[in-house]
């Protein structure tokens, strides 16, 4: 692949990272803590660059938009912060990407096979 597409393609997420949000403020379950600690247990690595670093539980519906998903298991992706905001929020927390579990993946493939070229 060539350099200057791959450091454009890395310098446009950089900006979306950058980009900021705010943060949903409905009130959690008492069981989120939990769930979202035996979901990080069973996906310890960033389902979309495979880090193990700064972890977070994203649900693919938001919980404030149908609050039954809350604690729904197949509702949630692990997800380092970068992409979090990057393939969670398409760059602000006032987005989300009810298709990010593709995403996550497809980018992860291409990710995989960039590295082993």
């Amino acid at each position: 692949m060539d350099a200057s597409k791959v450091k454009r393609f890395l310098l446009f997420l950089l900006l979306l990272v950058s980009a900021g949000g705010i943060l949903d403020s409905a009130d959690r379950s008492e069981r989120w803590p939990t769930v979202r600690a035996e979901h990080l247990r069973s996906h310890p690595v960033c389902e979309a660059c495979g880090r193990n670093l700064d972890l977070e539980v994203h649900h693919v519906t938001p919980f404030s938009n149908d609050p039954t998903k809350e604690l729904d298991r197949t509702n949630l992706i692990t997800l380092c912060h970068r992409d979090h905001l990057v393939f969670g929020h398409f760059g602000s927390y006032q987005k989300y990407n009810p298709q990010v579990q593709a995403h996550a993946r497809q980018y992860r493939a291409w990710k995989l096979r960039w590295e082993m070229d």
